[in-house]
């Protein structure tokens, strides 16, 4: 069930990141290739300014179609499985 709150937009299901792909198996994609599919992490999103934002999310990679000589590229879903926080603390600090 959602949650609605005046003056704030849908973000719809899902929430997506577009990163560099690293073939070291010690890289984000590998680790974050590894979580299940029913198990969720915590993550959070801080702006430039300080402001953040904090939630679990289910996670979803997938591999994005390159060509050749470009840098190969994988999205990153996520999708939150609760309450987003947002923490305006450190904004301006």
């Amino acid at each position: 069930s959602k949650t609605y709150i005046n003056g704030l937009k849908d973000i719809g299901d899902s929430l997506e990141f577009e990163f560099n792909y690293e073939s070291d198996k010690e890289s984000s994609y590998y680790k974050l290739k590894a979580v299940p599919a029913d198990q969720t992490r915590e993550f959070a999103i801080v702006l430039p300014d300080g402001l953040s934002f904090g939630f679990e999310a289910y996670v979803s990679v997938r591999l994005a179609a390159a060509a050749v000589g470009e840098q190969l590229k994988f999205t990153l879903g996520l999708t939150p499985a609760g309450e987003i926080t947002v923490d305006d603390s450190q904004v301006g600090v």
